[in-house]
């Protein structure tokens, strides 16, 4: 099932504590979904948090993806990518609506705390961890029509991250701040793709894709 908000609409959560095998709460196109001290623990193939096209806050929430989601498209607390629709004339994706994420605060865990494929996010405090990786960012530009909307950036001012983060040449990681335990893996050749603003560097570590 599905608790969401779409075309303009504004829902706010607060003080709720879901159990569920697959309930999500969704922040879907033009629409703004508000979570506050939400408990929302998801035992089957199912992201507890998702945001297609919307805008999205989470503050002091407790999100948890333990069921086996054998697709990697449902094994993450929190996934983010941009609305988009197929232009069948030039044979390419367009973004209709972008997804913006602000998380404040929480507890996020799963086989990625936050995967994002297509979107902004912006994490200003909390925990994450992920068993494949702590945050995944990831899309081919080549897949879409506007190329200034195709990007996954996440900009993190704070937290503590346990994992790995990974990124393709897709994505964007502005880090002004936050505690890691894990390595950065990042598409060969593209280094300069998460920028850092404090002495971070030296725990960069280049995967081989």
């Amino acid at each position: 099932g599905y608790i969401y908000a779409e075309n303009g609409a504004s829902v706010s959560l607060e003080n709720v504590v879901i159990e569920s095998e697959s309930l999500s709460v969704f922040a879907y196109t033009g629409g703004t979904l508000t979570l506050k001290n939400v408990d929302l623990s998801i035992t089957s193939t199912s992201n507890p948090v998702q945001n297609y096209g919307g805008t999205l806050v989470l503050e002091d929430v407790t999100a948890s993806q333990a069921g086996d989601a054998t697709t990697a498209w449902y094994s993450s607390a929190i996934q983010v990518i941009n609305q988009i629709v197929y232009d069948s004339v030039a044979g390419k994706w367009q973004v209709v609506s972008q997804a913006n994420t602000i998380i404040e605060s929480g507890s996020y865990t799963g086989k990625k705390a936050v995967m994002i494929s297509g979107g902004n996010v912006t994490i200003n405090g909390g925990t994450f961890e992920g068993s494949e990786a702590v945050i995944q960012a990831d899309f081919a530009p080549q897949n879409y029509l506007d190329g200034s909307n195709y990007e996954s950036v996440i900009t993190i001012n704070g937290g503590d991250f346990t994992g790995t983060v990974k990124a393709s040449k897709a994505a964007k990681i502005y880090i002004n701040g936050g505690n890691f335990d894990g390595n950065f893996d990042v598409f060969a050749g593209f280094i300069d793709r998460i920028l850092f603003y404090t002495d971070r560097r030296s725990r960069l570590k280049c995967g081989a894709k």
